[in-house]
C-alpha cells in the first residue's frame, strides 16, 4: 500500500502510470475498507452482546419483590431494547449484502458509512439509557434522604418527649420518696 502510494506521488511525469497506480491504490483501498467493514459489524454485535449482558448481569437476578424497577427505569429499558432491536435489526440487512462479495466490494464505502452510523445509534441509544437510569436513581436517592431526614427528626422529636417524660417521672418518684422517709 505504502509503495502504491509512493509510486503514485513519484509517477507525475508519466500520466498513465500514474493513472493506473491510482486505480490499483483505490482497489486496494477499497478492499481492505471491506475487510473493515466485516470486522466491524462483528464488533458491533459483541458490543451489543456486551451490553446486554450487563444487564442481566445488573438486573436479571434482581428479586422484583425486593427490588422494582422504576417506570422511569422499565420505560428506559424498554426503550433502550427497541433501540438495539433496531441497530441489530440494521446490522443483520447489511450482513445479508455481504453475502455477494462483487457486491460488498462495490458498496465497501457506502457500507462504511452505514456501519459507522449504526455505532453512532447505538453509542446515543446507550447514553440515553445511562442518563435517564442516572436521574431516575438521583430522584430515587434524593427521595430516600429526605424521608430519612423525616424519620431522624421525628425519632429525635420522640426522643426529647420521652427524655421530658422520664424526667417529669424521676421528679414525681423522687417527690413520693421524701414524702416517705420524712
Amino acid at each position: 500500500m505504502l509503495g502504491l502510494q509512493s509510486l503514485k506521488e513519484s509517477s507525475p511525469v508519466c500520466p498513465p502510470l500514474q493513472s493506473v497506480v491510482g486505480g490499483l491504490l483505490k482497489l486496494v483501498e477499497t478492499y481492505e475498507i471491506m475487510t473493515q467493514n466485516k470486522l466491524d459489524c462483528q464488533k458491533l454485535y459483541e458490543r451489543i452482546d456486551a451490553i446486554q449482558d450487563s444487564l442481566v448481569v445488573a438486573w436479571g437476578d434482581a428479586d422484583p419483590s425486593f427490588c422494582r424497577l422504576s417506570e422511569a427505569q422499565l420505560t428506559a429499558m424498554m426503550s433502550f431494547d427497541k433501540s438495539i432491536q433496531c441497530i441489530i435489526s440494521d446490522v443483520d440487512s447489511l450482513v445479508a449484502r455481504f453475502k455477494h462479495p462483487l457486491r460488498r466490494f462495490i458498496l465497501a464505502s457506502q457500507n462504511k458509512a452505514y456501519v459507522s452510523d449504526c455505532l453512532a445509534k447505538l453509542s446515543q441509544a446507550e447514553d440515553d439509557f445511562r442518563r435517564t437510569i442516572e436521574l431516575d436513581m438521583s430522584r430515587l436517592v434524593t427521595c430516600m434522604h429526605k424521608s430519612i431526614v423525616t424519620v431522624s427528626e421525628q425519632s429525635f422529636e420522640r426522643h426529647l418527649v420521652l427524655c421530658s417524660e422520664l424526667h417529669t417521672q424521676r421528679i414525681l418518684l423522687s417527690t413520693s420518696l421524701v414524702g416517705l422517709f420524712a
